[in-house]
């Protein structure tokens, strides 16, 4: 098996990737709780992915753009995986370490780019990245990124918002009919931008038909379901506010039951892949230019990362003084 050392490193990642600093797509629990539908969806999108990532997994486990660590810390209370998390917002590194530090959770963060992934070819038994995907420049990227990195029997589980499920398709017809009979278009979440529109700082429209697209190179389907359905409906939600709550969760049991049959219907997408054999491929940088990677041997990125700076070496005050919440991992070599 392959050891890692985790070492603290002065190292910045490339200023150029500073765009990844996004937030968190699941808003403060309170915002939620008290909601039936929202409640239902979220805390259903978590443990959902978390089953899928940890079905069968043993060994390191990458969380790509890992934000502030909730699942990095979920993971790192189960034995069988060591976890790491990948993000590029300094800010949610330091807030993510801080809670690590409060809570006895040992998991190494490392800074970087999902675009060009600062770990050797075949490192990890499992990455995951949720609700991330359509947040990065270039998609494709970071898909051959994964496959590179994945071990041969690992598995890279992507959690996508569906932009073309069942809620959203209904909404817009709803939102078309209004505009013909001159009624209000005003979203009735309250919100300035109506739910079902794919918002300014995603990169590409999150549906089934993508995902296989996007994937179909670097990877094999291994499972394909989706999680809730008819998530900020009106007349859904408004069913759901009046309805004793035993009969509401059997709504919106029946109706994640729905979406894991009908993925292309449901509200979120959880998918899980196998990486396609080979013995070489070409790994695509930021501005979509292949680059060749043989199989076994680290990229540029990861010699980059495994031949850095390291504490006490040179480099501005401003890197050192990062330094103490930015880890890093060396891989040494296969241990007998």
């Amino acid at each position: 098996m392959r050891q890692v050392h985790e070492r603290e490193a002065a190292r910045v990642a490339p200023a150029e990737a500073s765009s990844y600093d996004i937030c968190s797509d699941i808003p403060p629990h309170e915002y939620w709780s008290n909601d039936r539908d929202s409640a239902f969806y979220f805390e259903a999108t978590v443990r959902n992915v978390f089953d899928a990532t940890m079905n069968g997994a043993r060994g390191l486990l990458l969380d790509v753009a890992s934000g502030e660590g909730s699942q990095v810390r979920a993971f790192a209370h189960n034995k069988r995986v060591q976890p790491v998390g990948l993000e590029m917002s300094l800010p949610m590194i330091v807030h993510a370490h801080t809670v690590f530090e409060r809570e006895s959770v040992s998991a190494p963060l490392v800074r970087g780019s999902a675009h060009e992934l600062p770990f050797r070819d075949g490192t990890f038994n499992r990455i995951v990245c949720q609700g991330s995907l359509d947040h990065f420049d270039v998609p494709r990227a970071f898909l051959a990124e994964a496959a590179r990195v994945l071990a041969p029997d690992g598995r890279l589980v992507i959690a996508l918002h569906n932009y073309d499920s069942a809620s959203c398709r209904m909404s817009r017809a709803l939102y078309r009919l209004r505009g013909i009979l001159g009624v209000s278009r005003d979203d009735p979440t309250g919100a300035s931008r109506p739910y079902w529109e794919i918002p300014e700082n995603h990169t590409f429209r999150g549906n089934v038909a993508t995902l296989r697209e996007m994937t179909r190179r670097d990877f094999q389907p291994d499972r394909v379901f989706g999680v809730s359905m008819f998530w900020l409906l009106p007349m859904w939600r408004r069913v759901l506010r009046i309805v004793p709550s035993r009969a509401a969760t059997a709504m919106l049991q029946a109706a994640d039951r729905l979406a894991h049959r009908s993925p292309e219907l449901g509200d979120m997408i959880v998918s899980v892949w196998r990486p396609r054999p080979r013995s070489g491929h070409f790994v695509l940088n930021r501005n979509g230019a292949a680059t060749a990677s043989r199989n076994g041997a680290p990229s540029d990125t990861a010699n980059r990362v495994h031949n850095g700076h390291g504490p006490g070496s040179s480099g501005d005050g401003k890197q050192r003084e990062e330094g103490h919440v930015v880890s890093r991992l060396t891989l040494e070599g296969d241990v007998e």
